[in-house]
């Protein structure tokens, strides 16, 4: 009577760890993305980063993460829209801080001579931490050449 209870259970402490381990991966959109980025398959990645966007179209990390995948690929036009998003959404963490995302902004509104979103951006940065040096200056910077 032993034996059967111990042959039920390996199976189950084995399927359990089959699904957790290789299963769930596979499946997981998060996990998916990952997998690419660590491949240099970005537009694999961007598709699967996507995926979670249609069923979480607020979650700000995966937002970040687009971002920066679209700015390291100069698609500034698309980079700009998950910043924006992400200041829409207003949720900030270590990963996702909003002083960078401010100067991302920022340096993309530089690169399309939108003068006024630049120091806007840049001001608001100074509003949250004073000590931004990259911040001050920049600041000045716009001020002077406006």
């Amino acid at each position: 009577m032993l034996v059967p209870s111990l042959v039920t259970l390996a199976i189950v402490f084995g399927a359990v760890f089959i699904y957790i381990y290789i299963v769930a991966p596979r499946i997981n959109p998060l996990r998916r993305a990952e997998n690419f980025i660590s491949q240099h398959m970005v537009e694999e990645a961007i598709l699967e980063y996507k995926k979670i966007l249609d069923a979480r179209p607020n979650d700000f990390t995966v937002h970040w993460k687009l971002a920066r995948i679209y700015y390291d690929q100069k698609q500034y036009d698309e980079s700009l829209l998950h910043l924006e998003e992400i200041i829409r959404i207003g949720t900030f963490t270590v990963e996702v801080q909003k002083s960078k995302v401010l100067k991302m902004l920022a340096e993309l509104y530089l690169l399309r001579d939108d003068t006024a979103k630049v120091f806007q951006n840049y001001y608001e940065l100074l509003k949250t931490n004073p000590t931004d040096e990259d911040a001050s200056s920049s600041v000045g910077l716009v001020f002077r050449s406006s």
